[in-house]
């Protein structure tokens, strides 16, 4: 996972990437000025803290992941463990959602669960999932973070398997 690094203190994403742009409205106020926030301190030493711990590549993503359902991080009893989930309250973050430890599953409209993680700091919103065997995943990425009603616009999928 060469694309992947902790940021610490820096500012600039290394390598090749996507700007990121946000409205810094919490209150998802559509007329405020968008930012580009690309060069932030999302680190550890930052309001983001574990949120902007990571960097990562759209295959970094995709290969973790991978191995991750496919058992091959983790013994099976962390294994079981991780996947033993509890369901998200109503209203709280995406209903129908379920959490484990690290871990997400949400249930799709075709009856088929998918299972992963997602992330957020300001200009940036990254969810990568796959089905329970990690057969299939996508790695989807938005660089804004604005009126969820308008994310379509802004969404681009990496890495389909």
């Amino acid at each position: 996972m060469a694309g992947t690094y902790a940021p610490g203190g820096e500012t600039e994403i290394r390598g090749t990437h996507p700007r990121h742009y946000s409205k810094n409205a919490a209150d998802g106020d559509l007329a405020a000025p968008v930012h580009d926030v690309t060069e932030q301190n999302a680190g550890h030493d930052s309001v983001a803290w574990a949120a902007g711990g990571a960097v990562s590549t759209c295959d970094d993503l995709d290969r973790f992941l991978t191995a991750l359902l496919h058992g091959e991080l983790m013994p099976p009893q962390q294994q079981h463990e991780m996947f033993t989930t509890t369901p998200v309250p109503p209203h709280v973050w995406i209903d129908g959602a379920h959490y484990g430890a690290g871990i997400c599953s949400m249930p799709l409209p075709n009856g088929r669960t998918a299972w992963g993680v997602g992330g957020m700091i300001q200009g940036s919103f990254t969810f990568v999932m796959g089905d329970r065997d990690g057969r299939r995943t996508i790695v989807t990425q938005m660089n804004g973070d604005w009126a969820p009603a308008h994310w379509p616009s802004w969404l681009s999928t990496c890495s389909p398997r």
